[in-house]
């Protein structure tokens, strides 16, 4: 018996391995007979030939007493229960599983696929080696480089323009020091990267979740751990329903990003201090946590449960009360004559707003399951006590400086961006969560009602 270890082969394409088991008859002489059947050149041409044909990229079996091992080694996409039920009709197949038969522990008219039970992983090193980032945001491009340079991982891309990416991606810190991370697969395949990957991160508006989990079910390992980088948007309440995967998400995004060049370079304008994320379906979340700490270098909190990381009062309140605030009296026909800073402008109406919308978004919350204290008050969060005091904090947040309206420029000034993710995306899947949770519980909600029916009005233009 050898000792040493056998080579594994390498294809340079994704791969998947199945595992098998059946058990040989409890006789010394069938067992030996079973040995010399599948030595080198005793194993009939067209039994090899027909696993070839079938797409499989090698087989091995191993023995040890009557327990038989069959590793199966397939290209990622391959659909094994077809491929097996495709072998047993090629020449010679049927006849070989009658000749097996005799020695093994099975019926004699049962089809290799109806023998060799599939066996379920129980253990596996859990290392966080392969990461699969979804989409081109902001985030997701200074994900991307931030982990890739200071990570072992490997870092791979999925997203709808893979043609844009570079190898490389630099990301410009807020000292004014730059780091390179060097990338993996850049595809829009999923059956490319998401075999392989341990934790997917989904770096998405909200309007592409729905879909873009569905594209990766097909692949997802049933071990792989899916995430999201933010959670308001509705990432659990699709996850949970969509896959039987392990799943987290985040609170609030871990970085201030922006993108300077798609593909090749973006900016991280500020770190979080702490990050708190929800775990579901996962039993090490302390591992994941540890994990996620080494990755970010910041502490990292676990949430009682994902509902404390899926109602927040981040950008669906911060963002569409500031929209309200400057755009409330836009109509066609009225243009500015320049585009606004977001937060640097930031004044006390905007403020007021805020505050009012924030503790009507606290009174929804008293009604779900979640601690009382899982938020910070956005006065609290921000180190404030009124509105006077909070437009002076926003304003000035190093972060923030540079940050944009969303707006664009026509030949007769500038008109708000509705096609822009503020409005696509904080008002339909972030901020109408809230709302709808105070219409089930029939909570009154005025600020957030004027401000999310005005939002919703303007996107259907």
């Amino acid at each position: 018996m050898k000792t040493t270890g056998y080579n594994t082969k390498h294809y340079g394409f994704p791969t998947k391995h199945y595992c098998r088991t059946l058990e040989l008859r409890d006789n010394p002489e069938l067992i030996k007979e079973y040995r010399r059947r599948h030595q080198q050149g005793n194993v009939w041409q067209e039994i090899i030939d027909g696993i070839k044909q079938v797409g499989i990229l090698e087989m091995e079996i191993f023995l040890l007493g009557t327990r038989l091992v069959m590793i199966v080694e397939a290209p990622a996409e391959l659909d094994l229960d077809a491929a097996m039920e495709r072998l047993s009709t090629l020449p010679r197949q049927a006849e070989w599983e009658r000749y097996m038969s005799e020695l093994q522990d099975a019926a004699a008219d049962a089809t290799s696929d109806e023998k060799w039970q599939i066996m379920e992983r129980i253990f596996y090193l859990y290392d966080f080696n392969n990461i699969c980032i979804c989409g081109g945001s902001a985030t997701g491009h200074v994900l991307s480089g931030y982990i890739s340079h200071y990570n072992n991982a490997s870092v791979n891309i999925l997203t709808s323009q893979p043609q844009r990416w570079k190898d490389t991606l630099t990301i410009n810190l807020p000292d004014g020091s730059s780091v390179q991370g060097r990338l993996g697969i850049i595809t829009d395949n999923p059956a490319q990267i998401i075999p392989r990957s341990d934790i997917v991160i989904l770096c998405l508006p909200g309007f592409a979740i729905h879909d873009t989990i569905l594209k990766i079910k097909p692949f997802l390992r049933p071990d792989t751990l899916v995430g999201s980088i933010v959670s308001s948007t509705g990432f659990f309440f699709e996850a949970l329903d969509t896959l039987e995967n392990p799943l987290f998400g985040f609170q609030r995004v871990p970085f201030i990003s922006r993108i300077k060049s798609y593909g090749s370079e973006a900016n991280l304008m500020g770190f979080k201090n702490s990050l708190n994320i929800a775990v579901e379906r996962y039993d090490n979340k302390h591992g994941l946590i540890d994990f996620l700490q080494s990755l970010f270098n910041v502490p990292v909190s676990l949430l009682e449960n994902y509902f404390e990381a899926s109602f927040t009062n981040s950008n669906p309140i911060l963002h569409t009360a500031r929209l309200y605030s400057l755009f409330k009296d836009w109509h066609d026909g009225i243009f500015f004559e320049r585009n606004i800073a977001f937060y640097e402008e930031w004044d006390n109406e905007s403020s007021e707003l805020l505050i009012k919308m924030d503790s009507e978004f606290f009174e929804v919350m008293s009604r779900l399951p979640v601690r009382k204290d899982y938020l910070p008050t956005l006065l609290d969060y921000y180190e404030s006590h009124d509105a006077q005091s909070l437009t002076k904090k926003i304003s000035s947040i190093q972060g923030f400086k540079g940050i944009m309206s969303p707006m664009t420029e026509e030949e007769q000034g500038w008109v708000p961006d509705l096609k822009s993710r503020y409005f696509t995306e904080d008002f339909p899947y972030g901020l109408r969560l809230i709302f709808e949770k105070a219409k089930e519980y029939r909570i009154p909600t005025p600020h957030i009602d004027k401000v999310f029916y005005w939002g919703s009005n303007l996107i259907k233009r």
